[in-house]
């Protein structure tokens, strides 16, 4: 396969982390760990105090910001610590509300808009992008990822013509996969992952992209051992990955492996994501103490986030209230907020099982016919659209 001339680290950025700030607490004891250091920063420590110590002497160096708010971005993803994005944030405040940043800026933005759920706001910074670079391969790769986000395939698909028109194979490959894993290709892009696996000259973080990918559309198949396989291959590849971790868990919840998935997710309860998945696994599991403090913990961050002003991701919040709070109500509730802002499958399934326990199957009539629309095919959420109108699913 013909690689890309971009670097694919956008592509990691996909699926990055939203996890919340620890809550505060109180130590049990003066031997407690209060707190671990990033492992990238022994490495980046000096690089880091260099940036900083020149915005300090100047907050509007642009050089300086931008290296230090694409590398803080870096490490918020490798750490899954989000406290960088903060550091990111911070470093291109002067710039911020402008509407015409430095070009370095306004893609930088774009992935802190991203982050933090502002998806329109980062297409319109990925446009403005392209204003000033046209057929930009990472700007369309961007714009191809919120379309696909947004849950706009057409205008995803049309970014992904103008990659292959710019022959930029390996973006728009990436580009393409997830398109077709949610518009009844699934077979497709199962078996064009699995021969991206299979190219030696694969870049990696294309490699990893295409592992997650596999996954997906076996499970979307109802290929379940095969699904399995290639979770299993792709954390072998890479522990650390906290998307395929939470797709890994959530994949194991479903087929009703719990035990399995709390010590998946005991190491990095950090992420919020993975946190949840060990709140319902100890639940099923019936580990009454552990689904305690996992559940306490998410409620806690959750108001954490609150006090900042901001509101946690809808994705949890929802199935926090129906699966750990027994509010079926409000998990309808939440699941259609979050539902307005994105529409990736986990997001359509949020709001057809609470729709269902709520007992209010035409609260997800717009999900339904989205997911008629689009050709979806998809064998967990198959049972829900044949319970919410049977025979009437996609």
């Amino acid at each position: 396969m013909p690689r890309s001339r971009i670097a694919l680290a956008s592509i990691a950025l996909l699926g990055a982390a939203t996890a919340g700030a620890g809550e505060p607490r109180r130590p049990a004891s003066d031997d407690e760990v209060l707190e671990r250091i990033p492992r990238v920063l022994f490495a980046a420590g000096d690089r880091l105090a260099g940036l900083r110590a020149r915005l300090a002497e100047d907050p509007r160096d642009t050089d300086a910001a931008v290296r230090l708010a694409a590398d803080s971005l870096e490490i918020a993803r490798r750490e899954d610590d989000p406290r960088f994005f903060g550091h990111a944030r911070a470093a291109l405040s002067p710039w911020w509300g402008l509407e015409d940043p430095p070009l370095a800026v306004l893609r930088l933005r774009a992935k802190l808009r991203e982050r933090d759920h502002d998806y329109r706001g980062a297409l319109a910074d990925q446009r403005s992008v392209l204003d000033r670079a046209a057929d930009d391969p990472q700007a369309l790769l961007e714009v191809a990822n919120l379309h696909y986000v947004l849950g706009d395939y057409p205008a995803a698909r049309a970014a992904v013509a103008r990659l292959e028109a710019a022959g930029e194979d390996a973006a728009a490959t990436a580009a393409r996969l997830p398109l077709d894993v949610v518009t009844g290709h699934a077979e497709r892009a199962l078996a064009d992952a699995d021969a991206l696996l299979a190219d030696p000259g694969t870049p990696p973080a294309l490699r990893g992209f295409a592992d997650v990918v596999a996954a997906d559309a076996a499970r979307a198949l109802g290929r379940f051992d095969a699904a399995e396989a290639r979770f299993r291959a792709g954390l072998a590849r890479d522990p650390g990955d906290a998307y395929l971790l939470r797709a890994y868990a959530d994949f194991l919840l479903d087929r009703g492996r719990p035990a399995a998935v709390l010590p998946l997710a005991a190491a990095r309860l950090s992420d919020t994501g993975l946190l949840l998945a060990h709140a319902l696994a100890a639940t099923r599991a019936g580990e009454g103490g552990a689904a305690a403090a996992s559940t306490r913990r998410l409620a806690d961050r959750f108001a954490e986030i609150r006090l900042r002003g901001s509101d946690p991701h809808g994705r949890y919040e929802s199935r926090f209230e129906l699966e750990l709070q027994g509010d079926a109500r409000r998990a309808l509730e939440v699941a259609l907020q979050n539902w307005d802002l994105q529409k990736q499958p986990r997001d359509s399934r949020n709001v057809l099982e609470a729709a269902l326990a709520a007992g209010r199957p035409a609260a997800a009539g717009g999900v339904v016919a989205f997911l008629r629309d689009a050709g979806t095919e998809d064998a967990d959420l198959a049972p829900l659209l044949d319970a919410l109108a049977p025979g009437g699913r996609p």
